[in-house]
């Protein structure tokens, strides 16, 4: 066949693809929903679980966008087997089965989709079938199946808004609190008005490092505070997703500490979970800022100010306690 016959043969497939998909539903919108769900999956599976992987999650969230901005002139079926290809190497096994979905974008769901009560769960508001639609049931089919409820509900959650990520931040922190049996902190305001202005300095210079502790916006009712800092980015990454990154990073940090002896395990950094979990510490404030041009490829800088301040010599044991509740498995 010459080069001319493959080409009109390649337009006709192509015209027929297109003309098939506008008779099935919205093309693009359901290639929206589908990697608005699979990040989804992304979050609950390494961010909302009290057993967390950050970098796992920036990897899975950065590349399931990345497939979606690559293959964006691709037919259906080459886009979903992209993402089919992919995420075997960081979705749980779980969700195995759905694949299927993925490779045949109009296959349909077990039973059909209005068989289903999936629907309120995605937020779908299309009037008719769309690409990928089966798939988009069958995963949250299979969350449901295998964690229930409360996965159900945080997948709405996800799915139909976006937190305020001072509120993500401030929620995250307390939950872990709760987990080591100390009061959950209270968001204050002049904390708050501090943290910005060091976050907004670090993204000015695109620099990480802790501020001056005996610098004056270091003091509160004439007493110093305790700082953690993170920094984060790429290229997809939400400004909420980027807040839960940084506290949950500080977290797990815990499996450096030694909750016997009070100290850091062979050296390692320890202090931003201590400071985060530290019994002392009352209040806090969140700061962050953006820069998109900073050369380190880093676009988040988060810092966070408590008071009193936590990480006080030989107070370790008396401020910082083991989880009351097991990690998930």
């Amino acid at each position: 066949m010459g080069l001319m016959q493959r080409g009109r043969l390649f337009l006709l497939l192509g015209f027929l693809i297109s003309s098939a998909s506008a008779q099935y539903g919205d093309t693009k919108g359901g290639r929206d929903v589908v990697t608005k769900v699979i990040r989804a999956l992304c979050w609950y599976e390494f961010m909302d679980k009290v057993q967390t992987d950050v970098n796992q999650f920036l990897r899975c969230d950065n590349q399931v966008q990345k497939i979606k901005n690559g293959y964006e002139g691709a037919p259906d079926v080459v886009f979903g087997g992209a993402l089919a290809n992919s995420l075997p190497q960081w979705f749980p096994n779980y969700v195995r089965e759905c694949d299927i979905f993925l490779k045949s974008p109009k296959r349909q769901f077990k039973g059909g989709i209005k068989k289903t009560n999936y629907g309120y769960v995605i937020g779908e508001h299309f009037s008719q079938p769309y690409s990928f639609q089966a798939f988009a049931h069958c995963l949250v089919a299979e969350v449901d199946k295998t964690n229930g409820a409360p996965a159900m509900l945080a997948l709405e959650s996800r799915l139909r808004g976006e937190r305020y990520w001072r509120e993500t931040m401030f929620r995250r922190e307390n939950e872990f609190r709760t987990r080591h049996n100390v009061s959950n902190l209270e968001l204050d305001t002049l904390l708050t008005e501090d943290a910005q202005m060091y976050a907004e300095q670090l993204a000015r210079t695109c620099s990480f490092k802790p501020s001056n502790p005996m610098a004056r916006d270091r003091l509160y009712s004439r007493q110093f505070t305790g700082e953690n800092i993170a920094m984060n980015g790429g290229a997809f990454l939400r400004d909420e997703d980027s807040a839960n990154v940084a506290v949950t990073g500080w977290y797990e940090e815990m499996a450096n500490y030694d909750f016997a002896t009070g100290a850091s395990k062979s050296n390692l950094p320890v202090d931003q979970f201590t400071q985060s979990v530290w019994k002392g510490s009352k209040k806090v404030g969140y700061g962050m800022a953006m820069n998109k041009k900073c050369p380190n490829g880093y676009t988040h800088y988060i810092v966070a100010r408590y008071f009193p301040a936590g990480n006080m010599p030989n107070a370790y044991l008396e401020n910082v306690f083991p989880a009351t509740t097991p990690l998930l498995p």
